[in-house]
């Protein structure tokens, strides 16, 4: 019994502790080739850099050269690009919007501040571990351990 209660101790340290987001850059908005406008909004903390693009190998747009604009933004703040109807593509951060040249390809990237946790990838880790304990107490509690005579040896 006691390895169970440490079990289940380290699954609850575990799901507290949730799976950080990856600090890596990660590109989260696109426009130009194929991608139409979008905006929306953060889903982290963190650095968020617009980026020149071009179409690469796989037909993803890739960035190139040095960030043209580095904004620090809040989860839940929007994000992306539009276009209106008498004008040039927008870039949009927080409140700023900043007028984009026609004909060119750009990307936002994030960098997410370290040490946030990604509600989805802890998601997966409660559905596993819940999944895992469910097989566990379901294979034990067809365990037949031979105690019905009423003699333990």
């Amino acid at each position: 019994m006691p390895r169970i209660s440490i079990v289940g101790v380290l699954c609850v340290a575990l799901v507290l502790a949730g799976c950080k987001v990856n600090p890596a850059p990660a590109t989260v908005a696109r426009v130009g080739a194929e991608y139409k406008p979008r905006l929306q909004k953060t889903s982290y903390d963190g650095e968020y850099r617009l980026l020149p693009a071009q179409v690469g190998r796989r037909g993803h747009l890739e960035p190139q050269s040095d960030p043209i604009i580095v904004r620090t933004l809040k989860r839940g703040q929007r994000l992306g690009f539009v276009r209106p109807s008498d004008g040039p593509a927008l870039a949009l951060a927080g409140d700023e919007t900043f007028p984009l040249q026609d004909g060119q390809a750009y990307v936002w990237e994030m960098r997410a501040t370290p040490g946030q946790i990604d509600p989805g990838k802890t998601f997966v880790l409660v559905l596993i571990i819940a999944a895992t304990i469910g097989i566990v107490v379901g294979s034990l509690s067809t365990v037949d351990l031979g105690m019905t005579s009423g003699f333990y040896p």
